[in-house]
């Protein structure tokens, strides 16, 4: 029998045997923990070939992890060593973590607790008013109702909801609901007074409250108007509501839901204002030791004061990207700024009420927002800004012409987002001023027909999301989701862009903006 001692003894030394076998597999940076093999692999290497030198690989040896090489059987034999494992793919392919270029991690982590009445879960409007109903029988008298994802195109028959309803349904409750796409919200009664205001609040710019003939509020409010009751750091519900959630596990929970979709790297673009201190908790989730996702942050610009943040700072796997402008509206609620005006029909003139020869709004005077592009561009920031519209693109671009011709980088990379109605000749503009383009290519999946037939006819659904302009035009394009105004689902994306086919529907829309697998797989 072992005594007690030769048992210590014999312990320490297999622990001692582990530790120097586990600091040599450490030490030794050309080995591989393991092999991967057994299916295609795509390395989408920097010329932006499918695979380097147009040859396709087998094996990919990991050390750690990172990749330490890429090739055939032969190629990794020098990185294989006695604990190498290897991980069969069966079939399966491998490719590269993709990139999101536009999304919203902090409204997706706070709004996930929110109750849920989208069209993807119900596309009845009776489904919609009975979990609302649900949620106002279940929550105590005085407590904030905040609700996300009305749409009246995900649930065609949707009854939207007016002050007067919504006193009806919750007279002892005050009630904010988000539209899916986070450019209009509805309130009662309860909410406008819990958030300090009354019929007289004016609309501050770039946002406004609609009023009913005799200037009362109706209960809907528009763009910025928004912030003043759900995030004004003196009256909004945000602040007031029992948020009955772990704010860090729901981040944790966001960040989890974006690594889960094979997403790798996110830009946080214009960070919603969710609650004091949200972007210091932004770069604290995004350099956990085991974060799985590299996160860019641009601020938007009347954020921006608030932070000490400079247009280089970098930590560990969170870096900012600028800043950005909100320059014109969403197209759902008329708010994108075109040429020529919207259809009138009744969807826009009396589901979502345009007025007559409604062209969209822009956020700014030209001149004003000219200058404020300067100041950043001056300062070194790379700038993003929200342009669905020609007016807004036609504005973007004098002021990046104006802001180069004074002052010139080569290296502002500035970038314009979703891009709706880019027409030919701005992209050919555009790429001459070096302008980075991207795409919210899912607006053709889940609202394609309504762009044609209900707000833009014809000729403007052909040039819509133009993806085939873009990649003529400029060396590099990138799609973005724009999560949570849209599900996490890269793979939609990526078929989307390639097949233009709208949901519930197994015909092309317009299908000469068509993208190449290729180019699709370089824009994410």
């Amino acid at each position: 029998m072992l005594s007690g001692s030769k048992i210590i003894l014999a312990i320490c030394i297999a622990l001692g045997v582990a530790l120097a076998v586990s600091v040599y597999q450490r030490a030794d940076h050309n080995a591989a923990h393991y092999i991967i093999t057994g299916g295609d692999i795509i390395t989408m290497d920097a010329d932006g070939a499918f695979n380097t030198d147009g040859v396709t690989p087998t094996h990919v040896a990991i050390h750690g992890e990172r990749i330490i090489a890429v090739g055939s059987k032969q190629e990794i034999q020098e990185n294989i060593r006695w604990f190498t494992r290897t991980v069969d793919l069966k079939g399966q392919t491998l490719m590269p973590g993709m990139i999101d270029a536009h999304s919203h991690p902090v409204a997706g982590a706070v709004l996930n607790s929110w109750l849920d009445v989208s069209g993807f879960s119900y596309p009845k409007s009776e489904q919609v008013y009975a979990a609302l109903k649900r949620k106002i029988a279940e929550t105590p008298k005085g407590e904030v109702i905040q609700a996300f994802g009305l749409d009246t195109i995900l649930t065609p028959d949707l009854v939207l909801p007016t002050r007067q309803l919504l006193d009806e349904l919750a007279p002892d409750n005050p009630v904010f609901i988000l539209s899916q796409i986070m450019h209009t919200a509805w309130f009662n009664s309860a909410a406008l007074e819990a958030s300090g205001y009354d019929d007289s609040v004016q609309d501050p710019p770039g946002g406004y409250f609609e009023r009913s003939e005799d200037g009362r509020l109706n209960g809907v409010v528009h763009e910025e108007a928004m912030r003043m009751l759900l995030v004004d750091p003196s009256s909004g519900l945000l602040g007031k509501a029992k948020q009955l959630i772990n704010i860090r596990r729901s981040f944790i929970n966001e960040y989890n839901e974006y690594s889960k979709a094979g997403l790798t790297t996110i830009t946080a673009l214009g960070a919603a204002p969710m609650f004091d201190g949200y972007m210091a908790f932004l770069e604290h989730i995004a350099t956990r030791s085991n974060s799985p996702v590299r996160t860019f942050l641009a601020p938007m610009v009347y954020e921006l004061h608030k932070t000490e943040y400079t247009p280089n700072y970098e930590n560990g796997l969170f870096r900012l990207a600028g800043v950005k402008f909100h320059l014109d509206g969403s197209p759902w609620t008329g708010g994108m700024a075109t040429a020529e005006p919207y259809l009138e029909n009744d969807f826009t003139l009396n589901t979502i009420k345009m007025s007559l020869n409604n062209r969209g709004i822009l956020k700014y005077e030209s001149e004003d927002f000219k200058a404020k592009w300067a100041q950043y561009h001056d300062a070194g920031w790379q700038i993003s800004v929200h342009a669905h519209g020609e007016r807004a693109h036609g504005l973007v671009l004098d002021a990046i012409e104006q802001a180069q011709l004074a002052n010139p980088r080569p290296d502002a990379r500035h970038r314009m987002e979703h891009l709706g109605l880019f027409t030919q000749s701005d992209i050919k503009r555009a790429s001459k001023l070096g302008v980075n383009p991207s795409f919210f290519i899912n607006h053709i999946y889940y609202f394609g027909p309504t762009i044609r037939d209900v707000l833009l006819g014809e000729e403007r659904a052909e040039r819509f999301m133009p993806l085939r302009w873009a990649t003529e035009n400029f060396e590099q394009v990138t799609l973005h989701l724009d999560a949570p105004a849209m599900p996490i689902d890269p793979w939609r994306m990526l078929k989307t862009a390639t097949t233009r086919i709208p949901r519930f529907s197994d015909q092309p829309f317009n299908t000469s903006q068509l993208m190449s697998v290729q180019h699709a797989l370089e824009a994410v």
